[in-house]
């Protein structure tokens, strides 16, 4: 079945919490998460129970990707009394491939 592994994923609007459980389920993968803040400057935007709430990328380990712990975080120039947006790209030099997802 490893053939049906995704090499990565885009976890779109998860909880902090929630991408730490899948980080602590799925040992052949690598998670970044980067939370959304609510205003420049500001906050973080946080889900209905206590945790940051943001947006991020699963990797499989064996693609080479460079430090999921910290992503490339690419500001998409929102205005200020908005919801900050961003793209968020891991990197896998060995494979010349990028992952990218808005944040």
């Amino acid at each position: 079945m490893k053939d049906r592994r995704p090499a990565f994923m885009t976890l779109q609007e998860p909880c902090a919490d929630w991408v730490a459980r899948l980080k602590g389920q799925l040992a052949d993968y690598s998670v970044a998460f980067h939370p959304v803040q609510q205003r420049a400057g500001g906050p973080n935007s946080t889900c209905v129970h206590p945790s940051d709430f943001g947006n991020g990328v699963l990797v499989r380990n064996d693609l080479g990707f460079a430090d999921p712990d910290h992503p490339d975080i690419h500001a998409l120039q929102s205005p200020p009394d908005f919801e900050q947006r961003e793209m968020q790209c891991l990197r896998s030099p060995s494979r010349a491939l990028a992952v990218c997802t808005p944040i």
